[in-house]
């Protein structure tokens, strides 16, 4: 009878402790779940505020004078038709000669290049002979539009020598 009051005794104690500590535990969640719904207040009632203040703004911005709506679009137009002035002087205006340099360089690379490409293409010969063609009326046409001392020289590897590509510098 005495072991079997010890062990009950035994058993109740763990029982208590672990209701203690259950207890304990139920405690900490309910004030971790009190500080979650304060902080979900305040930020609800920043979030308001928020809107309210960007609904008024909106409102603010949106009743602007047609005086002033007026002088504002023409001051955007000004500004649109000097970009537009600045856009075509610079299409216009003649290339640095690095620019052009580089370009030719390029050209000069690219039609170098293709027999090479030619031939690792050579499964697609209808394909290769039209990008040719459309190569070389944009070779043409580039060389057509540059002034007359700017216009590309054959490079050497067309002469069946190597070329040699310059590196521009500032």
């Amino acid at each position: 009878m005495e072991t079997r009051t010890a062990k009950m005794t035994f058993s109740s104690r763990i029982g208590n402790m672990r209701r203690e500590t259950l207890a304990d535990r139920e405690q900490q969640l309910v004030v971790l779940h009190q500080q979650i719904l304060l902080e979900r207040e305040a930020l609800m009632h920043t979030s308001s505020s928020h809107l309210q203040l960007s609904t008024r703004s909106a409102a603010s911005t949106a009743s602007v004078s047609p005086a002033e709506a007026s002088v504002r679009n023409a001051r955007l137009l000004k500004d649109i038709e000097n970009l537009d002035q600045d856009l075509k002087a610079e299409l216009t205006s003649v290339p640095s000669p690095k620019f052009v340099t580089l370009q030719n360089n390029y050209w000069s690379m690219v039609r170098s290049m293709l027999p090479l490409w030619e031939e690792s293409l050579s499964g697609l010969s209808s394909t290769i002979s039209q990008q040719r063609q459309h190569l070389q009326r944009h070779t043409q046409q580039h060389s057509a539009s540059l002034p007359q001392g700017q216009r590309s020289q054959p490079s050497g590897r067309e002469k069946g020598k190597s070329v040699t590509y310059s590196r521009a510098t500032k």
